[in-house]
């Protein structure tokens, strides 16, 4: 039985309780605190594009309070309640919004898990707001990271097209896609395909590793996905992955800077990544780069950022960019690392 059944309420009723989406009074930011409410092990979630903190609490709540994790996620600009900026500050403004929400809720991070497009938005966190990680290892689990989409065939007329038609998507998505291939359009959220093939909600016949992360019900996940692609934020999203916009959008020129800057910054620091090799998005060519990184025989990096970075991935055969995200093992791995390493910092 759903929670939503078992609460005696309706989806629409379950989607709209305070915790999906509350609003912070110090910046009329909106985000979502799901699972145990006082846990001290906090996850805070840098989701994907066509993700706001309505879907990504319904996707995860349900893991969370069955791990004794406390689950934030706040919602990036134009998205939710968050208000809106211009595309080159995106990412500045997001991380001065995910530092005003944690300050307000008085709470210390435990590990960031960032989704897709994620990954960019953490990465930058790590590099602009040390102090959030204070007398802690920072850890970054990053599932299916928009590491590049240079190498991706699938976007090759997203890459050509003006930046009106890229924006125009998500418009074209709320208006005009019914509810079951509202994911085959929600191209970078990483977890949204996952829902409608019911990949990563029960075991897959293909691979036993696909395992679900959550008991949540079809109708409360479709009715939460519907609400979040009719977010105007979802435009500058799009124009963010595919780099349109001004010098330096990502926030680093490229990732031996960003990396340098996080090294300098830390003693050490927890990298995890985990990846499909059946990913169309970011394909294996733009994966084997960035991993190579940290390989001493390939890498690019100096040999004393290299060492402040404790990396490992894992790549599922068969996995793509759009369930990856919802597999068992790697919330179980991040669930691990939280209660055997955080308590002990």
């Amino acid at each position: 039985m759903s929670s939503a059944a078992a609460d005696g309420l309706s989806t629409a009723q379950y989607i709209a309780q305070e915790r999906f989406r509350r609003v912070c009074p110090t910046n009329n930011v909106s985000y979502c605190d799901v699972g145990v409410p006082d846990s001290a092990h906090v996850l805070v979630l840098l989701a994907g594009s066509a993700m706001d903190c309505v879907l990504s609490g319904v996707l995860f709540e349900d893991f969370c309070r069955n791990n004794g994790l406390r689950m934030i996620s706040v919602d990036k600009p134009g998205m939710g309640k968050t208000p809106a900026c211009p595309i080159a500050e995106r990412l500045a403004s997001h991380a001065d919004a995910i530092e005003t929400v944690l300050t307000h809720l008085k709470v210390q991070p435990s590990v960031l898990v960032s989704i897709s497009v994620g990954f960019l938005y953490s990465l930058n966190l790590l590099a602009r707001k040390p102090h959030l990680f204070e007398g802690r290892v920072p850890a970054l689990f990053s599932l299916t990271p928009w590491i590049s989409f240079e190498d991706a065939p699938s976007l090759s007329i997203a890459s050509w097209s003006p930046n009106w038609m890229v924006a125009a998507v998500p418009w074209f998505i709320a208006t005009f896609a019914p509810p079951k291939l509202l994911s085959a359009f929600s191209w970078s959220s990483g977890v949204s395909t996952a829902v409608s093939s019911s990949i990563g909600f029960g075991k897959s016949e293909e691979d036993a590793e696909r395992v679900g992360i959550s008991n949540s019900n079809r109708d409360r996940v479709f009715h939460a996905l519907n609400g979040a692609v009719q977010n105007k934020g979802m435009a500058d999203e799009y124009l963010l992955c595919l780099q349109r916009g001004p010098p330096g959008l990502w926030g680093f020129k490229d990732y031996s800077e960003i990396l340098g800057q996080i090294a300098e910054l830390y003693p050490r620091t927890v990298l995890r990544l985990y990846m499909g090799d059946k990913d169309v998005l970011v394909p294996r060519a733009a994966q084997t780069r960035f991993i190579a990184f940290f390989d001493p025989s390939l890498s690019t990096l100096l040999p004393e950022v290299r060492e402040k970075f404790d990396f490992a991935e894992k790549t599922f055969p068969g996995g793509g960019h759009e369930d990856v995200a919802t597999f068992a093992r790697c919330w179980e791995d991040i669930s691990r690392y939280v209660h055997d390493h955080v308590s002990s910092q």
